[in-house]
């Protein structure tokens, strides 16, 4: 099975789409704006536990 990579180009694409900011992003996930643009842009990578907020962070609403 293949390694699976954390894709921060993927969650600025998700973000974009949904029209939230870092900021909105950052708030629902519980760390800062910084460390969301950290991880879009490669820097950085969420913490495992961070990934279920953040995927509904940038998910579509009901």
């Amino acid at each position: 099975m293949p390694v699976r990579r954390f894709d921060g180009h993927a969650l600025l694409l998700a973000r974009q789409e949904e029209g939230r900011r870092q900021s909105d992003v950052a708030e629902d996930v519980g760390v800062s704006a910084v460390r969301v643009s950290a991880w879009e842009t490669g820097r950085s990578v969420p913490d495992p536990e961070k990934l279920p907020r953040l995927a509904r962070a940038v998910s579509p609403g009901p």
